[in-house]
C-alpha cells in the first residue's frame, strides 16, 4: 500500500521499472496495468505525464491506499 500527500498537479510520483538492465521507464509503457492508477497529469517537472499527485486518501485507511500493478506474463524470463 502507499500514501502520498503532494502539492496537487505540481509534485508527483511515478513507478518506473528497468528490464534486463535497460533504461528506467514508466511501468505503463511496458504493459503494466494499475488496479487504481495515477491520479492526474503534472504541469512541471514531469509535464504531461500521468502521476500520483495530490492526496491519496485517509492516512488511517489502508484499504483506500492499496495499489496493484499487473504485467500478466509479459515479464516472464526477464530480470526486473
Amino acid at each position: 500500500w502507499h500514501f502520498y500527500w503532494l502539492e496537487d498537479n505540481f509534485d508527483g510520483g511515478v513507478v518506473e521499472i528497468s528490464i534486463n538492465g535497460g533504461d528506467w521507464v514508466d511501468v505503463t509503457s511496458v504493459g503494466g496495468e494499475f488496479d487504481v492508477g495515477y491520479s492526474s497529469t503534472l504541469q512541471d517537472e514531469l509535464a504531461g505525464r500521468e502521476t500520483f499527485t495530490g492526496i491519496s486518501g485517509d492516512l488511517n485507511s489502508t484499504a483506500r491506499n492499496t495499489e496493484t500493478i499487473s504485467f500478466g506474463d509479459s515479464l516472464d524470463g526477464q530480470t526486473v
